[in-house]
């Protein structure tokens, strides 16, 4: 307790017991180690014998009684009437969420409604308190409720998504697509009479709420879970160029309003001149007034191709094609100066469609561009590579007895591709290169074009003519537009690989030095032994 009161930021250890209790229980067996020592000895001083081994399985005997609430689960709070618990059985329906979710290839996010400060279940066996269980089965970003949710980003954005003004003008949908949303997920298993902060807003509501925007849909229900889909149409995808760029001086409070204007609110980039460094989330009770006129509009008629594949979270390859105009780039993630954008060198695979190759992968329906499109795609030149066409697999599993079972393998030989949404197609056939392929360069422009757009969001503003001029990396087309491959990467994630090759070349160095030792010693001592 002293530690708790004294200590500053020690309250993040809040249990103690659950915290602390395996290195308690370590202490005390080493301390009754130490005690069977002294006994050893006393009883040896007295002429009676008690072997090694006795006081080791001693040691060991009380080391398991003291983990015995670990082994059984008992150190987590059972709960009881009224009161949740953290150790209960998670529903079924959630494995069926996470083997929904994981079929599908599109790079998306998803919110999971309604928010609690802090998230009590009622499940059939038991009563769950804990953070939101549903990040833990998704294999897409989440955005969901937090402890003290009324500072968080989350609050923020309920407030503007489900406001009297957003519904009339039926915008919600279009707030959400700038934050790459495309699901929303609704838990009709909730207890709304605990750490709810807004006793109105349940999920009864938010699904009313919903239904309401013509741009959301109704897509199924999975168990206690309802899950409800972006219209394709107003979809923004992970990385996009936009129709129109909106530039303002007034606070960021204002966005929700800007994003409702009539020729706002389909594909728009928009830049707070007076929030280009840091990420200032906007006050859940604003008082700004918003001035239409003060807005600065442009529209940019030519926008380009965006091919692009996540590697992973920190690294993706986005090719873009017939590039004519200035143009934004839009990477719909947090913004972060350690996000930056390399020009690598463009070559084009030469493809060979065969129809008879190309499967819609199972789960993909909605997003999966059909043969007749990818065709169409390859003719016009938005396709750069198919891949090896090497048969490959991907297996299917499914929850059964509460165990997770394999179903069946699905084999293919083209990777997912995806439909055309908003000029940018998903492409998981593209190379994904070497960690190393961008450490040597310098960024485009010096990461000087580097901005924040939406409101949170990275853009990078591209001059293609600039950018491809005299450059080999570069592909100029027929037209006289560019084609050219960017590498969109953080930064700071090169220093974990640096630390990783120093650890591994240390542990290497470590093992070589004593095996090397170990030899030397043995053949010492084996030529003493001749001697």
């Amino acid at each position: 307790m002293w530690l708790f009161l004294h200590i500053p930021y020690f309250g993040i250890f809040r249990n103690q017991y659950e915290k602390f209790g395996m290195i308690v229980a370590l202490v005390y067996s080493v301390l009754v180690g130490i005690g069977f020592g002294y006994l050893y000895e006393s009883l040896k001083e007295i002429s009676i014998k008690i072997s090694n081994y006795t006081i080791v399985i001693l040691s060991i005997m009380l080391f398991g009684l003291y983990m015995w609430p670990y082994w059984t689960g008992d150190v987590i709070y059972g709960g009881g009437k009224g009161t949740p618990s953290a150790r209960v059985i998670i529903p079924n329906y959630y494995h069926e969420l996470k083997n929904w979710s994981e079929i599908q290839n599109l790079d998306y996010k998803v919110i999971s409604l309604p928010h609690q400060e802090g998230s009590s279940y009622n499940w059939e066996h038991g009563y769950y308190g804990s953070y939101d269980p549903t990040g833990n089965y998704l294999s897409k970003p989440l955005l969901a409720q937090t402890v003290n949710v009324g500072n968080t980003y989350l609050r923020i954005y309920l407030n503007n998504l489900f406001n009297e003004f957003n519904i009339k003008n039926n915008s919600g949908a279009y707030y959400s697509s700038i934050t790459n949303i495309k699901y929303f997920i609704i838990h009709n298993d909730l207890n709304y009479n605990i750490n709810n902060p807004d006793k109105n807003i349940n999920s009864n509501t938010i699904r009313s709420l919903l239904s309401f925007d013509k741009n959301i849909s109704f897509q199924k229900s999975i168990g206690k879970i309802d899950i409800y889909r972006m219209n394709s149409a107003i979809f923004l995808p992970h990385f996009y160029s936009p129709k129109t760029t909106i530039t303002t001086s007034q606070n960021l409070d204002v966005f929700p309003k800007i994003v409702s204007q009539r020729d706002c609110n389909i594909r728009p980039a928009i830049y707070f001149r007076n929030n280009q460094t840091a990420i200032v989330y906007p006050s859940a009770t604003s008082s700004e007034i918003f001035n239409s006129s003060e807005l600065t509009k442009e529209t940019i008629d030519d926008t380009p191709i965006i091919e692009f594949k996540k590697i992973n979270p920190t690294k993706y390859r986005v090719i873009v094609h017939h590039a004519s105009v200035n143009f934004p780039l839009i990477f719909s993630e947090s913004y972060n100066d350690g996000w930056k954008s390399y020009l690598v060198g463009y070559q084009k695979d030469i493809l060979n469609f065969n129809e008879t190759e190309y499967k819609i992968l199972d789960g993909n329906a909605d997003d999966q561009a059909n043969a007749g499109e990818l065709k169409r795609f390859i003719d016009k030149g938005y396709i750069s590579s198919l891949g090896n066409l090497k048969e490959k697999g991907i297996k299917h599993f499914k929850w059964e007895s509460n165990k997770e079972i394999f179903d069946y393998n699905e084999p293919y030989q083209i990777d997912f591709i995806s439909k055309n949404f908003q000029d940018t197609i998903q492409n998981d056939n593209l190379d994904n290169g070497s960690f190393y392929e961008t450490w040597f360069q310098k960024p485009v422009d010096n990461n000087q074009n580097h901005l924040m757009v939406n409101g949170y969001a990275n853009s990078w503003n591209i001059n293609p003519n600039e950018l491809c001029l005299n450059n080999a990396k570069c592909v100029k087309n027929a037209d006289g537009s560019y084609d050219f491959e960017l590498v969109i990467e953080f930064w700071p994630q090169r220093l974990f690989y640096i630390g990783l090759f120093v650890s591994g070349a240390t542990l290497i160095g470590c093992l070589i030095y004593v095996g090397y030792d170990f030899v030397k010693r043995r053949k010492n001592k084996k030529d003493e032994i001749i001697k």
